[in-house]
């Protein structure tokens, strides 16, 4: 095993993940008409989290089958329109030894499935039958999923560094580093990748576009400074996912903003002071967010200009928002997925997932809805009357 060590740049004192302005009761549920009905399309079992934390694990899709990665070494592939196994991967059973305690993935690419792990296992998957392509390690946690574009898997590690390897072979091509900050959230926020650049969210509020051949920035923008006295006010850090949608890039941070920059020159175009652990999500007419204290925030694309806000949830530590048919959906501490409607933020409809906190976004795929619990359910839910 090719084993590839970094240095640590300084020691960070990490937050815990589900962090929140100030620590008030979670709102109670309220009663509404409920306006839509889900069916359970189908549902495939992980071991689940060893703690109350799924840090940056979470289902992804390639149109065909759905896969899932969990703390205890496994990963399976799932039919997307049946649930059916195709195949489960489990570090237990081969020549790791033992099972990996993966925090980061699955990412999904070009024939190859990527997770990574607390203790900074890299390990490559063949989609087709989850046999092992390559495997690394470095020495640094990761705590943002994997991200596979054009070639390449690119990750995040929890010392500031961006590590780009060739996705086929494993070939170490480039890495950068970025200063961490002496108190960061604990989790990171995954790249996202445009017409041959690399956007990158950093734990020091800051955004880079990286040139994904070379690594060299090509622009870095400073999103938000935060004031205060103590170390927790002065704290900035980007740990939502970055979304690229049109001509603009998308970014919301702890203690910094909501803002919107243009993808070639970095410019800020608006941005809104708010608190976020969650990246938004982006359709044609707005930007939706979830803040700190789990109030929904919809917001116009390109003016930033307020269009509503829902805080029927509020204290829920509701995941960030998925734009899925007409609604946003959102999971919470509870296992309950609310859904709003798209245009208004009215709740539109509620169900129960299994009861187990849901901390990561859901996943729209098509017709189905998929969602993943701390437990290491995965399931798959379709909207009642849907051709």
């Amino acid at each position: 095993m090719m084993v590839r060590r970094l240095l640590l740049l300084a020691p960070a004192l990490l937050l815990g993940a589900c962090v929140m302005s100030n620590l008030e009761e979670p709102a109670e549920l309220v009663d509404f008409e409920q306006q839509a009905e889900f069916d359970e399309a189908w549902s495939a079992s992980l071991s689940g989290s060893d703690e109350d934390l799924l840090l940056a694990l979470r289902p992804v899709s390639d149109g065909k089958r759905v896969y899932a990665a969990d703390q205890a070494g496994q990963v399976i592939a799932v039919d997307l329109e049946t649930g059916r196994k195709a195949w489960r991967f489990d570090s237990d059973d081969s020549f790791f030894g033992a099972g990996l305690p993966f925090s980061a993935g699955p990412a999904v690419g070009n024939g190859y499935v990527a997770v990574a792990s607390l203790n900074g296992d890299i390990v490559v998957l063949n989609a087709e039958d989850g046999s092992v392509a390559w495997q690394d390690q470095v020495d640094a946690e990761f705590l943002s999923a994997p991200l596979i574009e054009s070639g390449k898997l690119l990750l995040r590690s929890s010392d500031g560094s961006l590590l780009s390897f060739a996705l086929a072979t494993g070939n170490p091509l480039w890495d950068t580093v970025r200063d961490m900050p002496r108190l960061t959230v604990r989790g990171q926020s995954q790249p996202a990748a445009s017409d041959g650049q690399l956007f990158v969210a950093w734990d020091n509020g800051k955004v880079s576009a990286l040139d994904i051949d070379s690594g060299t920035a090509n622009w870095e923008t400073t999103i938000g400074a935060p004031t205060g006295a103590s170390e927790v006010q002065q704290l900035a850090d980007i740990d939502g996912d970055v979304v690229v949608f049109g001509s603009e890039v998308y970014v919301a941070g702890y203690n910094t903003n909501l803002a919107a920059l243009a993808i070639e020159s970095g410019e800020i175009l608006w941005r809104e002071d708010l608190s976020a652990s969650h990246g938004p999500a982006v359709s044609y007419g707005s930007v939706v967010v979830t803040d700190i204290d789990s109030v929904l925030r919809a917001y116009d694309r390109l003016s930033g200009q307020s269009l509503w806000t829902q805080d029927v949830i509020r204290a829920r530590f509701a995941t960030a928002p998925s734009l899925w048919k007409e609604f946003f959906v959102v999971g919470d501490f509870e296992g309950y997925l609310h859904f709003f409607d798209r245009t208004t933020g009215k709740m539109l409809a509620r169900i129960r997932h299994d009861g187990e906190p849901v901390q990561v976004r859901p996943l729209a795929v098509g017709d189905l809805l998929v969602v993943y619990s701390i437990d290491g359910e995965l399931t798959a839910y379709r909207q009642v009357g849907d051709e």
